[in-house]
């Protein structure tokens, strides 16, 4: 728990300009008056606090906190702006919530207020916070490597999708953890980071957790799927978020073989059941799908999906077997890619046409599909398949996992690899790949899992000439599991 002295601090409000030359031409908004400013801390979280400002929300067009980068450090400053519809008015004035705290560090804070009459004042105080203490022991001591070279990077939040009970973690890249919610809990692991909150599915509801320490949960309806439960992404769909689901159908049980999409407020959109769509094609020509499409059993594993605006189609990525593009409204597949030498290619010749010819590597057990510049961007595990029924060929397994793009053609069906790092690392499940301007961020969730090796994660970004920015590295597997950058330098509320 934190714990912080009740001190009122007393702030003399000072304008951009001399304060003997502005003037207001309403009444009611005093610039000259002391404002009280007190710490009223009822979070749970180091990293999140509320500060009571002494102020008349009626008076208020904007105000914004931003937290100063410790000395020495790469890292932005975090800075959010809040309108008075997003605050908690009191009775002294209103509540004014700070978030990105350095843990066991006396925080410098500017608060910037914009008035209705259109002049501005600055204050500058602090928040003093206590240690962090990862009630899991993964991420309290982050170890950085400072000898590689953090001042050129284009990002400097990173969020930590992770397997532990303490949920979505934001740490910046000078390995300092500087976000964790209230209230940590396993069902939060599955997060996609959106306008300074993250989206979450939590079993059969949609849930919106905001840096704040704010939520808020709407029930998930479907007029089909029902025991819905989360597995993997939580990312954006064409209209509202898709959702890696186990659900039960016509009471079958359905195994990580569902993609639902939802609107804001938990209500479907539709869903795409690829043991349907893959059944549906194999039956249509001919082919016996039961060898395939196995309910109860984990014979999909989707693990990424995204939405493709270019033609209004979805990208899957299904780590037993291959990517996946299908069409959004049809839902009729358009194309596959993956290991040639595995039970999907070899035993059913109708899928066979669909494959996209590539004389480079393909994605084989991928993960973290994103879509750059118009080309497909992906993790390479390289690892066979897991749950192929016995006797099936179960594929190819390489000695180090790549991050991977591709350039498809439609029109002639090929898939050209137009970028390819391959730092030696075999991670075989788990793991991610983004790109942000000229970097990118790497993350081998699951070093040595199958050596004897002590398992561990090493999270790197690169620049375009593969010149190494920064690494961290973690014991353990899956912890985290998936790394994306996230921007906290100007975030609305």
């Amino acid at each position: 728990m934190k714990r912080y002295p009740a001190a009122v601090l007393l702030l003399l409000l000072t304008g951009c300009n001399d304060s003997e030359s502005t003037s207001s031409t309403n009444d009611t908004i005093n610039t000259t008056s002391p404002i009280n400013v007190t710490e009223k801390d009822t979070d749970s979280s180091v990293f999140i606090s509320d500060l009571d400002v002494g102020l008349d929300i009626n008076s208020l067009s904007s105000v914004s906190f931003t937290i100063q980068p410790m000395p020495g450090t790469f890292s932005k400053p975090i800075k959010a702006t809040f309108t008075p519809d997003a605050l908690t008015a009191t009775e002294s004035g209103f509540i004014l919530p700070v978030f990105g705290l350095y843990s066991g560090y006396n925080n410098q804070v500017t608060v910037d207020i914009t008035l209705t009459d259109g002049s501005t004042r600055s204050v500058s105080t602090q928040i003093t916070t206590s240690e962090y203490i990862d009630p899991n022991g993964n991420y309290d001591n982050l170890q950085i490597n400072k000898k590689l070279d953090t001042s050129n990077i284009a990002f400097s939040f990173i969020h930590l999708e992770n397997n532990s009970d303490q949920g979505p973690i934001i740490v910046d890249v000078d390995g300092n953890v500087r976000w964790t919610a209230n209230t940590p809990t396993g069902a939060y692991r599955y997060a996609l980071f959106k306008d300074g909150r993250f989206v979450i599915q939590d079993n059969d509801e949609l849930v919106y957790l905001s840096l704040t320490g704010d939520e808020k949960r709407f029930k998930i309806t479907s007029s089909q799927l029902t025991q819905i439960r989360p597995h993997h992404e939580t990312s954006k769909g064409k209209t509202g978020y898709f959702l890696n689901v186990d659900t039960t159908k016509n009471g079958n049980n359905l195994v990580e073989s569902v993609l639902l999409e939802v609107d804001q407020n938990g209500n479907e959109i539709d869903h795409w059941d690829f043991g349907e769509i893959i059944s549906t094609h194999l039956t249509e020509n001919s082919e016996d799908p039961s060898d395939f499409i196995r309910n109860g059993i984990d014979w999909f594993h989707m693990n990424s999906a995204i939405y493709s605006p270019d033609d209004d189609s979805i990208i899957v990525s299904s780590r037993e077997n291959f990517v996946v593009k299908i069409d959004y409204a049809s839902k009729k597949m358009k194309w596959l890619l993956g290991d040639e030498t595995k039970h999907w290619f070899v035993n059913h010749p109708s899928l066979q046409p669909l494959s996209l010819t590539s004389s480079d590597t393909k994605p084989i057990g991928q993960h973290a599909l994103s879509i750059v510049n118009g080309e497909l961007m992906l993790f390479n595990n390289g690892q066979l398949s897991f749950n192929q029924p016995a006797g099936a060929p179960t594929g190819i397994a390489l000695a180090s996992s790549l991050a991977m793009s591709f350039a498809i053609d439609e029109s002639s069906m090929t898939a050209d690899a137009t970028w390819i790092y391959d730092a030696g690392i075999f991670s075989d499940i788990c793991s991610s790949v983004y790109k942000s301007g000229d970097n990118y961020l790497i993350t081998y969730s699951a070093v040595d899992r199958t050596n004897d090796n002590p398992n561990r994660v090493v999270i790197r970004a690169i620049d375009s000439s593969e010149l190494i920015l920064f690494e961290i590295e973690l014991d353990g597997t899956c912890q985290p599991w998936n790394t994306n950058y996230v921007e906290l330098s100007n975030l609305t509320y």
